[in-house]
């Protein structure tokens, strides 16, 4: 999924980086890449609809918005799954 445009600090990219792995940070274009998220690791299903959703504000919460705790907490959840 693509997030522009973002400028994130160097520690909101060691975040996302280890919160969301493969994720890509193009700050030449102000861009972030973040692997499509699914119900499992392996063999998930793509989330969709109000899924989707869900995910991606609790990934721009936790990462642009709150900080570490709270991102952690938005990973660890269901819709945070990739």
């Amino acid at each position: 999924m693509r997030f522009a445009p973002v400028e994130l600090a160097e520690s909101q990219q060691l975040r996302l980086q280890r919160l969301y792995p493969r994720t890509l940070v193009k700050p030449a274009v102000r861009t972030i890449l973040v692997p499509r998220p699914t119900t499992a690791p392996i063999g998930g299903k793509p989330l969709r609809d109000t899924e989707v959703l869900t995910w991606a504000a609790g990934l721009l919460r936790g990462v642009l918005v709150d900080g570490p705790a709270r991102a952690l907490a938005h990973a660890g959840q269901a819709g945070g799954r990739q």
